[in-house]
């Protein structure tokens, strides 16, 4: 009996080494060389068996091409995330299907090598900058696993650097100087313990903890609509709030890479096709249909309230509309979250400093002044942060052993 109890013992461990090493692999391995086509899926559906003439590839891929050179495998699954922005269950970035093809096909390779016949897995990989608000990039890879009998790694996974790496240290500074306008609250505080410690008057103390505590909901009520919803002014510069950024940084790609067509590339590929035009009536138009046709149908799933004044609507109608109707909905999904927590927060810090008011009137007159104005915003930080990811997503690989 205490045999097969060690045998058992012995083969969980293994199982949990396995997919520990595995989460490892995926952190450390690199890509030499990754290679997808930016709207390569639609521009396969346009072109029809004209995608594989020469000159009609060629343009493409020199055009859309993409390479990404020595990434690790993680790596490569964190760029698709921050790439997507997936907002209320519809992926906006339409153009990423085959970069996701062919990372399915590089990571279900590299993991199958690893982990041979034996077993078989899932990554699931999410992307939530802001706790509780459905927006941000999923990537999953495998079948879906059982119920039971599997084995789970977890880790943090940081996002490649971008614009948002930068917008992250704003945004603490910003919260740290916003705090600061607690000085005053925590000054009156500590001065009418001085004074109950003359007059033993209660009611002093009781009337500036209700105006620390109110002053802290309204503070932290605008630092969280600066963080996510209206930006922010630091360092003398104005910041958007996290879902503009991100919305702003999703549409820089694809401008990046559709401007250069929108250029003139397309003209050349429209020269060449114009002869052979006659049953692929999109071929003959400009990108600009091809956008109309795709991300725009696409875009009316979310943006069932905005219509561009009845205009045909253009990357630059599609980046404003998107941020207004994003920005809207999601104060509007969050409002009742965020208050509810916005009150725990505060409640948190204030029965935390309520208890050190208590201590220094049961006569331990050191503890608020050595808990002091600092110990208080880092309670606030520490309450605030892990509301915010901004700059890592969460990696889950399960595995499971395939029975025969």
């Amino acid at each position: 009996m205490q045999s097969n109890i060690a045998i058992e013992s012995s083969v969980q461990k293994h199982r949990e080494n396995t997919v520990d090493e595995a989460v490892i692999t995926l952190l450390t391995s690199r890509v030499d060389s990754f290679e997808y086509t930016f709207a390569g899926t639609q521009l396969d559906a346009v072109f029809g068996p004209l995608r594989d003439n020469d000159f009609i590839n060629g343009t493409i891929s020199t055009y859309l091409g993409k390479e990404i050179l020595h990434k690790t495998y993680a790596d490569l699954c964190a760029d698709n995330l921050v790439s997507q922005l997936n907002v209320f269950g519809f992926r906006v970035n339409i153009f990423l299907e085959d970069y996701y093809q062919r990372l399915n096909d590089t990571v279900t390779q590299l993991l199958n090598d690893y982990l041979g016949e034996k077993y078989r897995f899932n990554l699931t990989m999410r992307w939530q900058p802001v706790l509780g608000l459905p927006f941000g990039g999923n990537l999953e890879i495998g079948p879906r696993p059982p119920q039971e009998n599997t084995h789970v790694a977890k880790t943090k996974v940081s996002l490649p650097e971008t614009t948002l790496s930068d917008w992250i240290e704003y945004a603490e500074t910003f919260v740290h100087d916003t705090m600061q306008n607690l000085t005053t609250e925590w000054n009156n505080l500590t001065g009418a313990l001085q004074e109950w410690n003359v007059t033993g008057n209660d009611s002093i103390i009781t009337e500036n903890l209700s105006f620390l505590s109110e002053n802290l909901t309204m503070l932290i009520n605008k630092t969280i609509d600066g963080i996510i919803f209206d930006g922010f002014h630091i360092a003398g510069k104005n910041h958007t709030g996290v879902l503009n950024a991100t919305i702003k940084y999703v549409f820089g790609k694809i401008n990046d890479s559709l401007g250069p067509l929108l250029d003139g590339a397309w003209d050349r590929i429209n020269q060449f096709t114009a002869p052979f035009d006659t049953n692929f009536s999109l071929i003959g138009n400009p990108l600009d249909l091809l956008l109309n046709s795709t991300i725009c149908d696409n875009l009316s799933l979310v943006l069932k309230d905005y219509d561009g004044d009845g205009k045909p609507l253009d990357l630059d109608d599609l980046l404003t509309g998107l941020q207004l109707f994003v920005v809207s909905q999601a104060k509007t999904l969050l409002h009742s979250f965020l208050d509810t927590y916005i009150a725990q927060v505060v409640d948190q810090v204030m029965i935390l400093i309520t208890n050190l008011v208590t201590q220094f009137m049961d006569g331990a007159y050191d503890v608020v002044d050595s808990f002091g104005m600092d110990g208080m915003q880092e309670v606030i930080l520490q309450k605030l942060t892990p509301q915010f990811n901004v700059l890592r997503a969460d990696l889950s690989l399960t595995l499971w052993e395939v029975r025969t």
